[in-house]
């Protein structure tokens, strides 16, 4: 079975074209990729941006899976700061305090006993400097 793959390059022209095996096109993305291509594909040109079609063959097995989230080991911080409000940071074991590296929670008990946990900048992501904590923003 042969897939499709749609990769957007940059390109203005109007016009389709065939992209010749071994051209090197880079990606447009956050990291600033760069793809090979191996074999001839057509560029297909949509409102001024070209995507450039691939075909690849079938996906290969699955691989080992994964650890289940509470079995990794992290460093761990809890900076309590009075009775209804503490801080909760992860990071990968030797992690400097300083580093963007961590992930934060701000963690509230209310006085009904309710229990709120809001990240810091909305996510989850190992991004976040611990010694930061109380002036990041928590969603």
């Amino acid at each position: 079975m042969v897939n499709s793959c749609v990769v957007v390059i940059e390109n203005t022209e109007t016009t389709t074209t065939e992209v010749a095996s071994r051209t090197t096109l880079t990606v447009h993305d956050k990291c600033e990729r760069t793809l090979e291509i191996y074999a001839p594909s057509s560029v297909e040109i949509v409102n001024d941006k070209a995507f450039d079609i691939l075909e690849i063959g079938q996906q290969g097995p699955p691989g080992p899976p994964g650890t289940p989230e509470d079995e990794i080991m992290y460093s761990k911080r809890v900076d309590f700061i009075d009775d209804s409000l503490l801080y909760r940071g992860e990071a990968v074991p030797g992690s400097s305090e300083s580093a963007s590296v961590w992930r934060i929670r701000k963690i509230v008990i209310g006085i009904d006993n309710d229990v709120s946990e809001t990240w810091a900048d909305g996510n989850d992501n190992f991004d976040k400097s611990w010694l930061d904590r109380e002036s990041l923003i928590y969603v």
